[in-house]
C-alpha cells in the first residue's frame, strides 16, 4: 500500500488531493474543496490502471483542480505497478487527456438512459511522467 497527496494553493482553492493504493480498492481517489466546503472536484481510478472518474466543477475548471486530480490518479496507477492507465473520456473531457500525453484508441457510442452519447477510449504509457508522452 502506498499513498500519493498534492496540495492546492492560490486560485482561491483551499483544498488537498490525495491518493491511495489498496489491494481492494481504488488505486487512486481525490476530492479539493474550496473555502467554505464546496466540492471543487474529485476523481478515481482502479489497481488495474482504468481512470474510473475525474469531475471538476463548472465554477473551478481552469484553476489545476482537474490537473491536480489526475496527477494524483496518474501516480497512484504507477505506484500500484500499472504500465499504462485507460479512460473512457466525454467529448469535452478529450482535451484535456490529449494534452495530459493521453492517446485516443477509438470513439465509441454508448447508450444510457434512452439516449446515445459519444465518447473516447483514451490511453497513456504510465513511464513516460506525470504531465505527457503518450505510448
Amino acid at each position: 500500500a502506498g499513498a500519493v497527496a498534492a496540495s492546492l494553493d492560490g486560485g482561491g482553492l483551499a483544498g488537498a488531493v490525495a491518493a491511495s493504493v489498496d489491494g481492494g480498492g481504488l488505486a487512486g481517489a481525490g476530492a479539493a474543496s474550496v473555502d467554505g466546503g464546496g466540492l471543487a472536484g474529485a476523481g478515481a481510478g482502479s489497481p488495474t490502471g482504468l481512470f474510473d472518474h475525474l469531475y471538476v466543477s463548472p465554477d473551478h475548471q481552469g484553476r489545476g483542480v482537474g490537473t491536480a486530480l489526475a496527477e494524483a490518479v496518474e501516480a497512484a496507477a504507477r505506484a500500484a505497478g500499472c504500465a499504462r492507465i485507460e479512460a473512457e473520456v466525454s467529448i469535452t473531457a478529450r482535451p484535456f487527456f490529449l494534452a495530459r500525453g493521453y492517446r485516443e484508441v477509438r470513439a465509441q457510442d454508448k447508450a444510457a438512459y434512452g439516449l446515445t452519447f459519444r465518447n473516447y477510449v483514451m490511453v497513456k504509457d504510465l513511464a513516460s511522467g506525470p504531465g505527457g508522452g503518450g505510448a
